[in-house]
């Protein structure tokens, strides 16, 4: 049995699978992106690159501690440059 079957197996019968994060969706950062621009625009005044660190620090907040802050920042960027 190659390596790779026995280490599958052992994972398996430990239920590893079952404690390993999961990925936020895109679909669910870029809308968490969309409204926390929105919110922060109409609240703040904020506009523009001024508002990224709250934006990301909204997201965050509202995605959780297993999405990745490069991409929320990325999405954020392209957000609110366009």
């Amino acid at each position: 049995m190659p390596t790779e079957d026995v280490a599958a197996a052992v994972r398996r019968k430990l239920g590893v699978r079952n404690y390993l994060v999961k990925p936020v969706q895109r679909s669910v950062l870029l809308t968490a992106v969309r409204a926390a621009v929105a919110a922060i625009a109409a609240a703040a005044g904020a506009e523009g690159m001024k508002a990224m660190g709250r934006v990301v620090a909204a997201v965050r907040a509202k995605a959780g501690p297993t999405a990745d802050g490069a991409k929320i920042a990325a999405m954020v960027k392209a957000a609110l440059a366009g």
